[in-house]
């Protein structure tokens, strides 16, 4: 295993150029079937799986696939040796990435089986430490040990390694669970439960839920987030004490009864402790509770030691854990680029692993104790950061670093990061969909190129890198070895922070080296302090004061206007494009440092077609960045607000919006999506009325976004008076143009009585088309999207009598589906159309089932937003083609 994962060493006349690395042929493989799922049949299950739990590969892909699998068997079938050993290494990383794809799709689905149970019954043993929410709840992470499910109900499978618990505080826990673990008999005197520790064991009485997931393009995914911390299901409840051998005497009981053939005592209950499941739980319970003290100890050692907010940044350098940062300390390291060091990358475990080397080998001359210490160092700050994919990455490559010489091998890193790469598939679900893993490889594989260039410096003439002789060979050297690995840094991280991330840091890239400086001395310091809290009387204010001007410095970086930018999340062709002309590029100047290094050089056809791909990869990635700023084909998108309304029109570089939805939901989900889709500028923005649902987030969008133009229903202008945008009064019948969209305001009967104190009965209609969204060329009926607010059935029958509805209609069901609003002549004759259900979680039974069996009884498909999420619909020649954000698989 050792060949596999380093070189051995060689003079350095005869230092390799290229390595030939094993593992990195199966770390691809890995990688790739940890995220793809291959088509099931129509027999699969139906529970809808987020959008990141796996790619879904259609037909003619797998007859591809089946195509390579016999090449390489034939190819196995004559090779020898390494070769042969290179293919099974392949297979085996397949068949490790399909293995635990399967697993964590499975945790999923029992997640969703789970949630839709009732109350039952919890044994947990907590792993991580209690904290308060803003809720007033207290939370922490645990195993499962035991739940007791409803009488006659099945035990699904396990739903996931953790859960995620939420408990009432005001609920009394009952007897000591220590003593019912080792005596199995209650116990006197009773804890809060703010009092509760890791390593503890609970009863907790509640119910499943699934946590909530992204429903639009750029949202905060907090079920990938919980995912990524391999937590797939919440359990809220309370606290309930535990029964009279509750744990080792029910177990023994239950375990006889099943060996009997007698059912289990207790209806529906899943299982109980056995003497073996004991012992494990035990282990566990030793485990989790060591790890809570230490972080405890070391909490508690460096909150003594200096002020609040120093303490907590100390602590989050030292453990990675920020949710001790204050709010605007929090928002000022992003700013500045010093987050991602401590919760993204993972560069805090390299930090401690290096500063643990450098401190051994001044204290002793010993050559393995300083390289062995490191090691552990990186495990035990691993560790305690959760074992997040950056924080493997950088566990897995600095052991290997710091362990090479003791094996008498030369640490390769691209072996390195092969190695970290089949450990994130093992430890980490969909690795390729988490942000620690795409950030911190990419991040990584960045510097990797950079070094590689400046490696050649000193292969030049068998010199030094800064020798005359290399500094004229290689013009680059004059900026400096550590700003070329910079910005191969920034070029390889950069599109992932934008997908990932709503601001980028400029300030992170440009003193990332200065960063790593501070912190290396912050995290030493901290990890001083923490273990030997007496030496805080030698080392005086020193500590207070780096901490303390790493906080103004942030401060006073964040504040800068260019410090940290919003930027459009790039699409998917952009990404690959983007990363085909980088390794194109790389691939150049490599060959360019070769030549001049008297090396050999790629062969001349396949230089020929690199020239030939490179502008080819540049003009798709040019028209991709095209194309996402300037929509080729008129296209809306339909939000998901909650019980809201919210929905956004794009032809060209024309934006129309369609009322904002909540203030909350326009905060953590329209806004988002228009940082994702790059749309700075809102052309006009069409307010059907101002209930909250509707036009709730209208000051917030002005605050936030350039919009240029208000229309409202009349009467209501002088109550928008005050936002700084232009704001029309609606006159019905009146025709507004923006680019290439028309806004038509639909009229109503004149002799039409309605209700002045209701603004859903002074809702104003409008309908929407594009002047190139046709049904061909010669046609005059464009495809005209219909937005019916919240009008009653009244507004409706009466807006009708007055409508010309030739063409394709997309209609946006009027107040969210709402019976009051069913008219059947709304969904009658509409040829080729769709409806659009803008829902959320509500008392009132929207939609209504009379609604959407009107609609499908005319055989019109039916999008809901509390289902699908946000439905794309992009019209190309005459024909809508629907494209949901969540599609039941």
């Amino acid at each position: 295993m050792a060949s596999l994962l380093f070189k051995k060493v060689t003079p350095p006349s005869d230092y390799p150029v290229y390595h030939r690395v094993p593992l990195l042929l199966p770390a691809c493989a890995a990688l790739a079937a940890s995220n793809v799922v291959w088509p099931t049949g129509s027999g699969a299950s139906a529970v809808r799986l987020p959008p990141w739990a796996g790619v879904t590969l259609s037909g003619w892909i797998r007859v591809a696939a089946a195509v390579c699998v016999a090449a390489a068997i034939l190819v196995l079938a004559r090779c020898r040796g390494k070769h042969r050993a290179l293919l099974l290494a392949v297979a085996f990383g397949v068949l490790l990435g399909t293995w635990r794809l399967a697993l964590w799709r499975d945790y999923l689905k029992a997640a969703e089986q789970l949630a839709g149970m009732g109350t039952c019954e919890t044994l947990l043993i907590i792993r991580g430490d209690p904290e308060k929410t803003s809720g007033g709840k207290v939370s922490f992470t645990a195993r499962i040990i035991d739940f007791r499910l409803g009488a006659g109900e099945t035990a699904p499978l396990s739903p996931g390694p953790y859960v995620l618990v939420r408990v009432d505080p005001s609920v009394r826990v009952g007897p000591s669970p220590s003593s019912s673990l080792e005596s199995g008999q209650p116990t006197t005197g009773q804890a809060q439960s703010e009092q509760l520790r890791a390593g503890d064991v609970v009863r907790v009485r509640g119910r499943f839920l699934v946590p909530m997931g992204a429903m639009n393009p750029g949202e905060f995914d907090y079920r990938k987030y919980l995912a990524s911390k391999r937590v797939f299901v919440l359990l809220e409840g309370t606290l309930v004490p535990f029964a009279e051998g509750t744990l080792e005497g029910q177990g023994e009981q239950s375990d006889r009864g099943q060996r009997e053939g007698e059912p289990r005592e207790g209806e529906g209950q899943r299982g109980r402790v056995g003497a073996v499941q004991k012992c494990r739980i035990d282990w566990q319970r030793a485990v989790f509770g060591a790890a809570g003290r230490l972080r405890e100890r070391v909490r508690t050692a460096i909150g003594k030691a200096l002020p609040t907010e120093e303490a907590a940044l100390m602590q989050a350098v030292l453990l990675g854990d920020d949710s001790l940062l204050a709010p605007e300390d929090e928002v000022n390291l992003d700013r500045a680029g010093i987050g991602r060091f401590l919760n993204v990358t993972g560069f805090h475990v390299t930090l401690a692993s290096w500063a643990t080397q450098s401190a051994l080998q001044r204290l002793t001359r010993r050559y393995r104790l300083p390289r062995i210490g490191a090691a552990l160092a990186a495990v035990a700050v691993a560790a305690g950061a959760g074992w997040s994919a950056g924080a493997i990455r950088a566990c897995v490559t600095s052991v290997m670093r710091t362990l090479a010489p003791l094996a008498r091998r030369k640490y390769n890193p691209v072996a390195g990061l092969s190695a970290a790469a089949l450990a994130c598939v093992w430890a980490t679900p969909f690795p390729l969909s988490d942000v620690g893993f795409r950030l911190s490889f990419a991040a990584s594989a960045g510097a990797f190129a950079g070094s590689r260039y400046r490696a050649y410096w000193a292969r030049a003439g068998g010199r030094g890198a800064e020798s005359d002789d290399a500094q004229e060979a290689f013009p680059v050297a004059k900026w400096g070895s550590g700003a070329l690995v910079l910005i191969s840094v920034a070029l390889f991280a950069l599109p992932l922070m934008a997908l990932d991330f709503r601001e980028v840091s400029l300030v992170g890239f440009a003193l990332g080296g200065l960063w790593a400086a501070v912190i290396s001395v912050l995290l030493l310091l901290a990890a001083i302090v923490a273990a030997v809290p007496s030496l805080m009387t030698y080392l005086g204010w020193f500590p207070y004061w780096i901490a303390r001007g790493l906080r103004v410095i942030s401060a006073r970086l964040a504040a800068l206007p260019w410090a940290s930018l919003p930027l459009p999340a790039p699409s998917g062709a952009m990404l690959v494009c983007w990363y085909a002309v980088l390794a194109l590029l790389v691939w150049f100047l490599e060959d360019l440092a070769r030549s001049r290094a008297g090396l050999p050089r790629t062969p001349g056809a396949l230089r020929a077609a690199r020239r030939l791909m490179l502008p080819l990869v540049s003009a798709a990635l040019m028209y991709a960045s095209l194309v996402r700023v300037f929509v080729p084909w008129p296209c809306a998108v339909f939000l998901s607000v909650g019980q809201g309304d919210c929905a956004v029109l794009r032809y060209g570089d024309s934006v129309v919006m369609v009322d904002t939805g909540t203030g909350e939901a326009l905060e953590r989900t329209v806004l988002a999506y228009l940082r994702w889709a790059g749309i700075r500028e809102v052309d006009l923005c069409v307010l059907s009325h101002l209930h909250d649902d509707h036009a709730g987030g209208i000051e917030t969008l002005c605050d936030r976004v350039r919009v240029n133009r208000i229309l409202t229903a009349p009467g209501t202008g002088a109550e928008l008076a005050g936002l700084g945008v232009p704001v029309i009064e609606a006159v019905p019948g009146g025709v507004y143009k923006v680019g290439k969209w028309n806004v038509r305001v639909e009229p109503r009967d004149p002799g039409l009585v309605l209700s002045s104190l209701d603004a859903n009965e002074n809702c104003m209609i409008v309908s929407v088309w594009a002047d190139a969204g046709r049904t061909d060329t010669s046609a005059s009926d464009p495809v005209v999207f219909e937005f019916w607010g919240d009008a009653p059935s009244a507004l409706v029958s009466s807006t009708l009598n007055n409508m010309d509805r030739s063409g394709l209609r997309i209609v946006k069901a009027p107040h969210h589906g709402s019976v009051h609003s069913l008219v059947f002549e709304l969904y009658e004759g509409l040829r080729g159309g769709a409806v659009l259900v803008s829902v959320g979680k509500n008392p009132y039974g929207h939609p209504s089932p009379e609604v959407l069996d009107c609609a499908k009884s005319q055989g019109l498909p039916v999008w809901r937003t509390d289902k699908s999420g946000a439905v794309r619909l992009t019209v190309k020649s005459g024909k809508v083609y629907v494209d949901p954000y969540i599609v039941p698989r």
